[in-house]
């Protein structure tokens, strides 16, 4: 029924947002219902489907040439000028209110963390106020030298060989904490503990102290602007990049650290593609190594941090 009432409209030009993100839109591909059908910005993989003719990129700086683009996909690519999306940026200024929304300041982003005092001195990562004691009368944690570095992509988006960033940003700073997202696990039981138990082996027991797992705050959306606003270091995945949380982190004016994939696959490229039409190649790394020292002196550079930010 669907494929009929499709080809008795006639299209000259069909475009596919979700194909192969569920079975019926998928089976539904294969209808040939306009002359041009095309796949739209969000296919990480070509669909393999003949009747799907084009597919639409748009990052006409990047380095990687058409024809090395085109390897991936069975479809006819077509660069376009601009990015198609336009994200509404998170302002507060704007969003005040709306839906009960606040902004939370570090402190608060940090008890949201579960990174008490006692917490911070546990993870061996809390450095002294001067002059300033607790309730207890002890001193308190200095929480501006405590670096969060975030990445809060889903879980299965990072591959067993990135652990290695990980490791190398825990182990040259040594205040810094890793913060990751457990996105979905209440539809997913146990997925995030196969995921952490995994990091945790590639750290070792002194640095895994210092991993944390956070919830994705989706139904608060001043929480998870909080959170993304006081992480020092925003840390993009790979292979598999980042669009929508990668737009969301460019409306806030924080840059990202990314490493493309090498090959040239669409969806490990969105980032880099990004920072270039900004004009921003320093938070661009070439190898795991690279990438984890970006992201120290991103998260320690505080005045290297806000050049980058002002543009």
């Amino acid at each position: 029924l669907a494929q009929a009432a499709l080809g008795a409209l006639k299209l000259d030009v069909m475009i596919f947002m979700d194909v192969g993100l569920d079975t019926f839109h998928y089976l539904l591909a294969f209808g040939r219902y306009a002359l041009l059908q095309v796949l739209q910005l969000g296919h990480t993989f070509t669909s393999g489907i003949p009747g799907i003719t084009h597919v639409v990129e748009y990052f006409p700086n990047e380095p990687v040439g058409l024809e090395e683009r085109q390897k991936w996909w069975s479809e006819s690519v077509v660069t376009l000028a601009s990015p198609l999306p336009y994200f509404d940026p998170f302002a507060a200024e704007k969003m005040s209110g709306w839906k009960g929304v606040h902004w939370s300041d570090r402190a608060a982003v940090f008890e949201l963390l579960g990174l008490s005092d006692t917490a911070l001195r546990d993870r061996g990562v809390c450095v002294s106020r001067p002059s300033s004691k607790s309730d207890t009368g002890t001193s308190t944690c200095d929480l501006d030298s405590v670096r969060l570095y975030y990445c809060p992509k889903w879980l299965i988006k990072l591959h067993p060989r990135f652990d290695s960033v990980f490791q190398k940003i825990l182990t040259m700073d040594t205040f810094g904490i890793l913060v990751l997202t457990s996105w979905y696990d209440q539809d997913q039981p146990g997925l995030t503990q196969l995921y952490v138990d995994r990091i945790r082996r590639r750290l070792g027991p002194l640095l895994a102290r210092r991993l944390l797992m956070s919830k994705r705050h989706i139904d608060d959306l001043g929480q998870w602007v909080s959170m993304l606003t006081h992480a020092d270091a925003l840390l993009d995945t790979w292979p598999f990049g980042g669009v929508t949380t990668v737009y969301e982190g460019f409306s806030l004016g924080l840059p990202w650290v990314t490493l493309p994939h090498e090959d040239g696959l669409w969806i490990g490229r969105t980032t880099r593609g990004f920072l270039l039409e900004m004009g921003i190649n320093e938070t661009i790394a070439y190898s795991f190594q690279h990438c984890a020292e970006i992201a120290v002196r991103l998260a320690t550079n505080r005045s290297w941090q806000a050049g980058i930010r002002q543009r």
